[in-house]
């Protein structure tokens, strides 16, 4: 029962917010740009991460790319174009060589 843990919690109440408990095989998918965190009550887990990018610039001129990551001028040109470089090689190394790991996209941001 979760009633005392959001009776003790009063601050979830001044935004929505949404609680959901995951059992084992259960996964969640969560917006672009949509505020998240993931809380786990043990280390007992696996936590994977999946992103889905579009082909470059591509998406610039969507409907609702002025909300997106990906909308024009939301990034700087070089940014974006060395951020798909970044993606596409991590793509291509799996295609070619079938070499997969942990790859961070932070680094980036300090161009």
């Amino acid at each position: 029962d979760d009633s005392g843990w959001l009776a003790n919690n009063t601050w979830l109440h001044k935004f929505p917010f949404i609680r959901v408990r995951l059992s084992p095989g259960m996964g969640v998918v969560v917006p672009s740009r949509a505020y998240h965190a993931v809380w786990a009550e043990d280390a007992d887990r696996l936590l994977l991460n999946c992103f889905m990018f579009p082909r470059y610039k591509v998406m610039e001129d969507a409907p609702s790319s002025s909300f997106s990551f990906f909308g024009r001028g939301r990034q700087p040109s070089l940014y974006m174009a060395l951020f798909h470089l970044k993606v596409s090689s991590i793509a291509r190394l799996w295609d070619m060589k079938k070499l997969g790991g942990f790859f961070e996209m932070v680094k980036l941001e300090f161009l």
